[in-house]
């Protein structure tokens, strides 16, 4: 280490970032095994909800079709069953542009949403709408359906819904900043340590 360390700020920097993709693909690694042994337990099982599911918000149902009643519709569930939610695939069609759709969860014990706990979805080719919830136990959903005055049909939303292993390996965009800055800031604590190290010995000798 403490050769490698003498050779300079590149190697530094090389090592944390390397560090840190290690610790990625293993935590990553362990989430997989963590939700196939909940799914095989049947802690995570495959759930179809209906409109019907939802304390509904906003939101008028006719028959088979939701009509928004403002710009802010949205959609109540509550986890009585006490399942380990992750992925949640929405599909919908809707007559006019959606804008914004999110999801909001509660943790045992709150009572109120809140932006520090908003989930953003990624659209898949088939037009269905994709979240993946963070590893912890969801007491409660709150699906903001679209942001504007939308007729809504064929609503389904799924819970637990299989995902490809490499899916745990995703960063995403917050994650892939936190890989970018963290290894570059213990880079820059690390060097100046060691030149801190490196003058002292200076002065000692």
């Amino acid at each position: 280490m403490k050769k490698w360390l003498q050779n300079g700020k590149g190697h530094i920097a090389a090592a944390c970032y390397l560090a840190a993709l290690l610790v990625w693909l293993c935590i990553g690694t362990a989430h997989l095994a963590g939700d196939g042994i909940a799914a095989l337990r049947g802690r995570m099982p495959e759930t179809m909800l209906k409109a019907s599911d939802f304390t509904l918000v906003d939101l008028n149902p006719v028959g088979d079709v939701l009509s928004c009643a403002s710009a802010d519709p949205q959609m109540h569930w509550t986890n009585t069953q006490n399942i380990r939610v992750r992925g949640v695939t929405l599909r919908a069609v809707y007559d006019k542009l959606p804008q914004e759709i999110c999801l909001y969860y509660l943790l045992e014990g709150q009572t109120d949403f809140s932006r520090e706990q908003r989930v953003f979805p990624t659209q898949r080719a088939d037009g269905s709408y994709v979240f993946m919830l963070p590893r912890t136990d969801i007491a409660a959903l709150r699906l903001d359906v679209c942001s504007a005055y939308c007729v809504i049909s064929d609503f389904s939303l799924t819970l637990n819904t299989p995902a490809a292993f490499w899916q745990y390996y995703l960063p995403g965009w917050w994650g892939m900043f936190e890989l970018l800055l963290y290894p570059g800031l213990a880079a820059c604590a690390i060097s100046l340590v060691r030149q801190g190290w490196l003058l002292f010995r200076r002065r000692a000798l």
